[in-house]
């Protein structure tokens, strides 16, 4: 793998969590403490458990690409 390839797998990966990070973190806070009424330690945490999931799928299906573009 060479170096310009691994910086736009890098940006991609940055790129795609920038746009999908802050919809969602305002999504998920909204609904947990001004719909459900959930602490706000509850509600960060739950936030960061969904951020790592869709974080943990958003990296596997760019590297998958990636990999099938090779």
């Amino acid at each position: 793998m060479d170096k310009k390839h691994i910086a736009k797998e890098s940006l991609a990966i940055v790129l795609s969590g920038l746009l999908l990070a802050y919809p969602i973190s305002v999504a998920v806070i909204y609904v947990c403490i001004d719909v459900i009424g959930m602490s706000s330690v509850l509600a960060t945490s739950l936030n960061t458990f969904v951020l790592t999931v869709i974080a943990f799928m958003r990296v596997f299906l760019i590297r998958f690409y990636t990999e099938i573009k090779k």
